[in-house]
């Protein structure tokens, strides 16, 4: 019962019922519904042969007890019969004159209403028919006039053969031949089933999963198939060379996308947030800034005399001031805060968890670094400086004012003759 069980698991998991299996099914009982026919046929065949061999056997013992009656004493003696077989001796009142075996038992009785007496009344002579016997047992009885000595009421000599003696030999046969036909059928239809898992079925499943794949937006899915001249394969192979072909545009679309991306939220010059996100992420800050209720602060910062530094040297060497700024910011801020191009010559970080004091701090430490820079043009050297305006978020302040007031602070710084910080 075991082994049953894990052969029927294992046929559940290996023979998966599909389509194309209802129609391998539907072509092998095609193909062998003829051979079935004619096997059938083939028995039918040998059992009518069987049959008349038994009757002309049954025929021949019947003359012969018909011109020699002392073998009706004794019919084992001089006379071939199959076991089981009676032979029945009737008037034709269809009284039962004798019979062997158990004749005792039978004489004097009538089987005149039997499908037999019928047979050999109508008949007249000899003949044949397969009936049930006075027996109960299901025979061949072969019929022929018995004329006996003295006798003026004419009688019948019939000898039944069991149906199961009579075709014994061709139901053998036949029942071979089925079994090597059902034998053969199954091994063929095995071999189909799984030369048609290999080559077929596997395949299929394999790529429709893998379509399913790819259906998702998995370009990098692949069959893995090997390679091979059937069609299948072939197609597997396109479908790889498919997939590979749609994962590298996938990959190129996806580095143009976060090229877009980039440049969408990204000054080209500077390479730091555009005023855009910058504006979005100080946001998101200053929200988080009014549940935490935690200090928040913002500077701005303008480059002194920058436009003399354009007219004088030139855009390309502002480009490279811009871009040194910019840079020198980046390395004095933390990762948290946000630096931003806000325009022109203009930056502004948002300091999140500062208060006015540390965000004075560091406004003070990046006006020192550009103080101390030396941007060097051809033959000499430049020097900057910057102007810086900071203001920390009062309660209920929006972030607009907030940044207001801070840019209201750089022009007092301006004013008040650059290079140099201002509280707004």
């Amino acid at each position: 019962m075991k082994h049953f069980a894990r052969f029927f698991r294992w046929a559940l998991h290996n023979f998966s019922f599909t389509r194309l299996h209802t129609r391998l099914l539907f072509l092998m009982a095609l193909v062998t519904a003829p051979a079935l026919g004619l096997t059938l046929i083939s028995g039918l065949e040998e059992r009518r042969t069987a049959a008349m061999d038994v009757q002309a056997s049954a025929l021949q013992s019947a003359r012969l007890l018909a011109t020699n009656h002392d073998l009706m004493i004794e019919p084992a003696i001089g006379l071939t019969l199959p076991a089981g077989a009676s032979m029945t001796l009737v008037n034709d009142k269809g009284l039962i004159l004798a019979r062997f075996p158990d004749s005792a038992q039978w004489v004097g009785l009538s089987a005149l209403e039997t499908p037999l007496m019928e047979a050999i009344l109508s008949r007249q002579g000899e003949g044949v028919i397969e009936t049930i016997g006075l027996d109960g047992v299901r025979r061949l009885f072969i019929f022929t006039p018995f004329q006996a000595d003295g006798q003026e009421q004419q009688t019948f000599l019939s000898i039944g053969i069991p149906t199961q003696e009579a075709y014994a030999k061709a139901d053998q046969r036949l029942l071979r031949n089925l079994i090597g036909l059902g034998i053969v059928t199954i091994f063929a239809f095995l071999s189909a089933w799984i030369g048609s898992n290999q080559l077929i079925i596997k395949p299929v499943e394999v790529l429709l999963a893998a379509t399913q794949q790819v259906k998702a937006g998995h370009f990098q899915t692949r069959t893995f198939l090997p390679a091979g001249a059937s069609e299948l394969r072939q197609l597997a192979r396109a479908f790889d060379q498919m997939t590979a072909e749609l994962a590298a545009r996938e990959s190129e679309n996806k580095r143009l996308m976060d090229d877009l991306q980039y440049m969408a939220i990204t000054d080209s010059l500077t390479e730091v947030n555009n005023r855009r996100q910058f504006m979005l992420l100080a946001e998101h800050e200053f929200k988080h800034k009014r549940r935490s209720n935690h200090p928040i602060s913002v500077l701005m910062a303008d480059i002194d005399h920058f436009k003399q530094i354009n007219d004088t040297y030139g855009h390309a060497i502002g480009d490279q001031v811009l871009k040194t700024v910019a840079q020198t910011c980046l390395g004095n801020i933390r990762e948290i805060d946000v630096l931003g191009r806000y325009g022109g010559d203009e930056f502004a970080i948002i300091l999140p968890e500062t208060d006015l004091e540390e965000a004075c701090q560091i406004a003070e430490r990046i006006r020192l670094h550009i103080a101390g820079l030396a941007i060097p043009i051809k033959n000499e050297f430049i020097k900057i400086s910057l102007s810086l305006g900071v203001s920390c978020a009062k309660d209920k302040q929006d972030l607009e004012t907030l940044i207001k007031r801070a840019d209201a602070a750089l022009y007092i710084a301006k004013y008040a003759g650059r290079d140099r910080v201002a509280v707004g």
